[in-house]
């Protein structure tokens, strides 16, 4: 009787150990998803700025108007 009961605390902790173990993973990817994520989003800003520079540079009659970011 106490081997049964033994044996489900095993079975019990080796569960709950894997479910740790899967969370962990889960966890790494989305820590991994979300740094691509932040590149992404600081790519789309340096682009961003760049468009709102030359769009400047246009308006002050300092810019060819290509988009290149070259004059002025």
């Amino acid at each position: 009787m106490i081997g049964i009961i033994i044996g489900g605390f095993a079975v019990l902790a080796l569960a709950a150990a894997l479910d740790d173990l899967n969370t962990r993973r889960q966890n790494q990817q989305l820590r991994e998803r979300l740094e691509l994520l932040n590149e992404e989003i600081e790519a789309a800003d340096a682009q961003s700025a760049a468009y709102i520079e030359t769009i400047a540079r246009e308006r002050q009659g300092k810019s060819c108007g290509k988009g290149c970011g070259k004059c002025g």
